[in-house]
């Protein structure tokens, strides 16, 4: 029942979201669907790093979200990490995903996170890590929120940090 429950909800969120893909495998709580009421948490904290800059916007989409997206070195000092959670007032279905750029690097793109996401949540996010090289690092999140019936985006991209 909750297979067929979470994949009718998939394909509403992906109609109305234009197509975003939901990722039904990411870590969710057992009986998340099937809860009411309260506050439910999918955040996870990001790896402690050094160095760490943080890139805030509040009071977006309708269900009044914040968008936290921070960058950071390793604290051995051989990876760099870039982490983005959203935060909502209300529950609502959320996807996202994060790329971290170095612009001195040829290809720039030094890492990408997988998507994650799901229903009927306060929070969600991703993180991901690759090679420390010197250089100006920005992280790009995309955020799509389904909420009441509309499909909304809280992306954004961080001014670059010299790292």
């Amino acid at each position: 029942m909750k297979r067929v429950a979470l994949a009718v909800g998939s394909m509403w969120l992906m109609m109305g979201c234009g197509g975003a893909e939901l990722d039904v495998a990411s870590a969710e709580q057992a009986g998340a669907l099937e809860q009411r009421g309260g506050t439910t948490s999918y955040a996870t904290p990001p790896t402690p790093t050094t160095g760490t800059q943080t890139y805030t916007r509040t009071g977006l989409t309708g269900a009044n979200c914040t968008v936290t997206q921070q960058i950071g070195r390793s604290l051995d000092g051989t990876k760099m990490y870039s982490y983005c959670v959203v935060t909502c007032k209300d529950k609502t279905a959320i996807n996202m995903h994060n790329t971290l750029y170095n612009r001195d690097l040829p290809g720039q793109i030094v890492c990408g996170s997988p998507t994650a996401g799901g229903l009927d949540r306060t929070s969600q996010s991703v993180e991901c890590s690759g090679p420390y090289t010197p250089g100006g690092y920005s992280d790009s999140c995309f955020v799509d929120i389904y909420f009441k019936n509309i499909g909304q985006y809280a992306s954004g991209t961080t001014p670059y940090w010299q790292f």
